[in-house]
């Protein structure tokens, strides 16, 4: 064989096993990252989960695709690149994984995910089904109480392998709600009747839950409430709300040293750092995260969805009305 010919052969043997290398990747593969972008895709920014059908990244909206028009999402947590959204569609718990729907149930009662968080290879969801405080995890459904009462489940944390929970539990049919932390299933009650715990962090060994607690008046029938964090199940009273309905601890982060709560005393927003209180210009604070001492708080002002950036207010729109119920950044 001469040696100009070899030499063709050799270049041609080289162009196909190019072109074969080329179609092995298909260009739908979602790859490492899962989310469509063989891994190119800029998974930083802030993520906010509010409103209908759709989150916020960077203050830019984007959809989400529910079973019905009425879906809405309650928490987005990012690991891995991959983005989880919880919510509700229409009475029925869902969960999104990069924008792919996952139905949580599929029986007639309603259901509803409060809560995401993802750690390793498997995802956690809270909140409740038929009325009881359920736990999904890798979307396989597992009940916190014995059913006998009514119950509900707000906010999940894992830390070191061990599943904390936050919710609460109604001990008797007309008896109030108490304030509950599930710690791998195994339930403690924070405080007495008219108490709920609404979020939950660990930190090093120790638990932060954020929620309220009402303390009944002196001298007279009545209850005040109080925004109430417990660490390590001890109570501290933040702020103390009258009689009024929305005074209430909704989140709870901690960074470094300083504890960072959100939440809302007499229909107004606000972030207590520490225990020391700052007044934000709005209805109502869901959620609070701390990035690079950066802190952002999504809530409610006059039923419009906003973000605070370190006090300073974004209005968020999706129609009419909606709220940011969650936040989460990825530097």
């Amino acid at each position: 064989m001469r040696k100009g010919v070899f030499n063709y052969l050799i270049l041609a043997v080289f162009a196909i096993s190019a072109a074969f290398m080329s179609c092995d990747k298909n260009p739908d593969d979602p790859g490492e990252n899962g989310n469509g972008n063989g891994g190119e895709e800029d998974i930083s920014g802030v993520y906010v989960a509010g409103g209908s059908n759709g989150i916020w990244k960077n203050g830019v909206r984007q959809n989400l695709t529910g079973n019905t028009q009425y879906a809405s999402s309650s928490s987005v947590f990012v690991s891995n690149n991959n983005v989880y959204v919880a919510g509700t569609d229409y009475g029925k718990a869902i969960l999104w994984k990069n924008g792919v729907i996952q139905n949580l149930t599929i029986g007639s009662g309603n259901s509803y995910a409060n809560s995401v968080f993802a750690s390793g290879n498997n995802v956690y969801v809270v909140g409740l089904d038929n009325g009881q405080a359920v736990l999904w995890k890798n979307g396989e459904i597992q009940n916190l109480t014995n059913g006998v009462t009514s119950s509900s489940a707000y906010s999940v944390f894992v830390s070191n392998n061990d599943v904390y929970v936050a919710g609460q539990i109604k001990q008797q049919t007309q008896q109030p709600d108490r304030a509950v932390l599930w710690k791998n299933g195994v339930a403690q009650f924070l405080s007495g009747e008219g108490s709920q715990a609404l979020s939950v962090y660990v930190a090093d060994e120790d638990v932060y839950v954020a929620g309220y607690t009402l303390v009944r008046m002196s001298g007279v029938w009545g209850y005040y409430r109080y925004v109430t964090v417990w660490k390590n199940g001890v109570p501290q009273f933040l702020a103390e709300g009258g009689q009024n309905t929305s005074t209430k601890a909704h989140s709870v982060f901690v960074s470094g040293n300083d504890v960072y709560v959100v939440g809302s005393i007499d229909n107004s927003a606000a972030l207590w750092k520490n225990g020391v209180k700052q007044n934000l210009t709005g209805s109502a604070a869901y959620s609070v995260f701390v990035s690079s001492n950066d802190v952002y708080v999504a809530g409610t002002d006059n039923k419009q969805a906003v973000l605070w950036k370190n006090g300073v207010k974004q209005i968020l729109i999706d129609g009419d009305k909606a709220n940011a119920n969650s936040v989460f950044v990825v530097e």
